[in-house]
């Protein structure tokens, strides 16, 4: 119990605190406010998405985030806080000001920044801050401060931002000398009141940090309190959603953690007997052994697998043809195959990329950081095999090889020739992101030797932020949405990303006909590292932020029917290699071969699983949709058992990542 000062005539100790913990009080109201209001703005900012929110589901959403606030606020004023205790017994109430006016500061000017970044970080990726903001501790920094500085006018915002800052500042150090609107608590004359008073601030402490007197602290699960997916993002505050983007990223970091975000450790040997189909195992890499089945067509000279950047698989799908902006993939899909139902590996592009290279499941404990020179590749990778196959192996990506260590990863995982974007000829529409679409499709036909059997890895880059290609010149211009798109302002899409969707495809259906012509027999892959995030109107589907695109196609190649099949990046090495490989071949992987007979028709990516009927999103956020976006009222037949098969996938390359290819003793 907290002892009080005896001097009951002049209570100076008593008076100090009341005063303290007046002023203190009104600090963390401060903090409640500003978080309300970055709330309030982001929720109208977005509404046009929130079509499944009610009034009342607002309320709900706003009277949840209040109790994620609280403890926010309680814990920046806690310096405070306990000098203000103290102030029962020694002189601090100038130590107590100076340190709360300074808390002040803080918490004002790093909410003016905080909310700000999510304001735009949640346009982006129609989210708050989660652990793919943490991709710029491994990005290519000065190359994110160009495109921001070419993309936005970073000047007058910054000038904005100092402006609303100081006024703020100046707002916030006057609230925090108002009396306080109640009058000075009377000082307890007994133990009795002492120990009221003491109970009384406890439980408001424990309030406090907690957001709850009962139960459990606020989690961010309980962030899903309304049915609208969009809104619920909204719920918790940008503090606590760096805070949990963090912890998620951490943990799945931990050595001795992160396996259990898929399963326990003592569950892996069966998950992965059962990924072996019922055999035992040794090792990990056994897990994955395969034979191929035999191709019974002629062998592709050279393979080119191409991930476009950010190419979108909505621009593809029949109710939105209008927009013209995929006019080479559909023709090279209906000339050869496309997969309608196809996922990237994750949501960015080192992730995927990575993916792709390693032949893992993306699980979050950023692949292309955790092996290093000298390191064997995996044995999934798929440079290595393809050269077992009899291919060279190449790697062309149209930037700098030290972003993400992208090159450096892919000579690890195999690859024998790493071609990075210093060593192409650049021309107009080149940015800080790398070289033009044309340029790098112009370098690699230069440098693949067509006597030369060959396996290609391409990434491009031109489809990205601060979209520099002079699109008039090119012919891929935008000028207005088609008819049909009443809400295209209130989506995140602009007419120039489009246009450089279009730009994308155009360079792409160019190179196809010019390689297969140089070098015949050529097979090409043409699929997308991520969905590009930008949609001509307010609220994507699920499909429509899940989907890119995947087509095969070959020179008077017939490709059989794979139309029912859903697939991801997961199942890309399977399904070329089967094409390429004699009968019996061994081979490791962790797909699928889409053209199989027996070829599952479900996908699963880091994100999502799709199959003919549904998707859903796998982190559980938001109700799971049909394919036309219709939400499903109760959990399909069989989503459970995919959850399961996403968590084998995840967590067996989790350790295959993280621990290495000996099991545990």
């Amino acid at each position: 119990m907290t002892s009080f000062p005896a001097d009951q005539d002049s209570r100076p100790g008593w008076n100090r605190f009341c005063t303290q913990l007046a002023a203190n009080l009104r600090l963390i109201l401060w903090a409640v406010l500003l978080l309300f209001i970055s709330r309030s703005v982001l929720i109208i900012v977005n509404h046009q998405a929130m079509v499944d929110a009610t009034a009342g589901q607002f309320i709900k959403a706003f009277f949840t985030g209040l109790r994620y606030d609280i403890r926010v606020g309680t814990i920046a004023t806690a310096p405070a806080i306990i000098l203000g205790i103290l102030c029962l017994w020694f002189r601090l109430e100038k130590l107590t000001r100076r340190v709360r006016l300074a808390l002040g500061y803080f918490v004002t000017i790093s909410w003016v920044l905080i909310a700000t970044i999510t304001l735009g970080y949640f346009h982006e990726y129609h989210n708050q801050f989660d652990a793919n903001i943490l991709g710029v501790v491994y990005d290519d920094f000065g190359a994110v401060v160009q495109t921001i500085w070419k993309t936005y006018p970073v000047v007058q915002g910054i000038l904005v931002l100092l402006v609303i800052a100081a006024v703020l500042c100046w707002i916030m150090q006057r609230w925090l000398r108002v009396e306080f609107p109640l009058p000075h608590l009377a000082k307890p004359r007994s133990w009795k009141g002492g120990l009221a008073v003491t109970l009384a601030l406890m439980v408001g402490l424990f309030f406090g940090v907690r957001g709850t007197l009962l139960g459990r602290p606020m989690q961010e699960k309980d962030a899903g309190c309304t049915k609208d997916m969009v809104l619920n993002r909204c719920v918790v505050n940008p503090f606590d959603a760096l805070n949990y983007a963090i912890k998620a990223h951490l943990e799945l970091l931990n050595n001795d953690e992160g396996l259990d975000r898929y399963f326990k450790e003592e569950d892996l040997v069966p998950n992965l007997r059962e990924f072996a189909g019922g055999r035992k195992v040794a090792t990990v890499d056994e897990a994955f052994l395969r034979h191929a089945k035999g191709s019974t067509t002629d062998k592709p000279r050279h393979i080119f697998v191409v991930l476009l950047e950010s190419y979108d698989g909505w621009t593809m799908l029949p109710q939105h043809e209008s927009w013209g902006l995929a006019p080479n993939m559909t023709r090279l899909g209906k000339e050869g195959i496309y997969f309608p139902r196809f996922l990237a590996a994750s949501r960015n592009t080192m992730t995927s990329l990575a993916s792709v290279i390693s032949g893992l499941g993306e699980c979050g404990v950023i692949t292309n950081e955790r092996s290093r020179p000298g390191s064997p590749p995996y044995g999934t990778a798929i440079a290595g095999q393809m050269k077992a196959l009899g291919y060279e192996t190449h790697m062309f990506y149209a930037g700098l090889g030290t972003w993400q260590r992208i090159e450096e990863f892919s000579k690890i995982q195999g690859f024998e020739h790493t071609h990075m974007g210093p060593e192409m000829p650049k021309s107009e529409g080149s940015n800080e992101w790398g070289v033009t679409d044309r340029d790098l499709y112009n370098y690699i036909q230069k440098t693949i030797d067509p006597d030369k059997p060959s396996f290609s890895l391409i990434l491009t880059a031109s489809n990205h932020r601060p979209y520099s290609i002079n699109l008039a010149k090119e012919g891929c211009q935008i000028k207005a949405p088609p008819p049909g798109y009443p809400l295209f302002k209130e989506g995140n899409a602009t007419l120039s990303m489009l246009g450089h969707h279009l730009y994308s495809d155009k360079c792409v259906g160019e190179f196809v006909e010019q390689m297969s012509n140089k070098a015949p027999g050529s097979l090409f892959a043409l699929t997308a590292d991520h969905w590009g995030r930008g949609f001509p109107g307010p609220r994507p589907t699920k499909l429509e932020q899940a989907l890119v695109p995947l087509v095969l196609w070959q020179k008077d190649r017939k490709f059989p029917d794979a139309s029912h099949v859903s697939g991801s990046q997961y199942d890309l090495a399977t399904t070329l290699i089967e094409m390429v490989a004699p009968k019996g071949h061994s081979y490791h992987s962790i797909g699928k071969d889409l053209f199989a007979p027996d070829a599952t028709k479900e996908a699963i990516s880091s994100l999502w699983v799709l199959t003919p009927d549904y998707v859903a999103a796998t982190n559980g956020e938001g109700a799971v949709e049909a394919l036309d976006g219709k939400h499903l009222s109760a959990d399909p037949p069989g989503l459970d058992e995919q959850m399961r098969r996403f968590d084998m996938i995840h967590g067996i390359s989790w350790y295959r990542i993280m621990r290495g290819n000996k099991l545990p003793e």
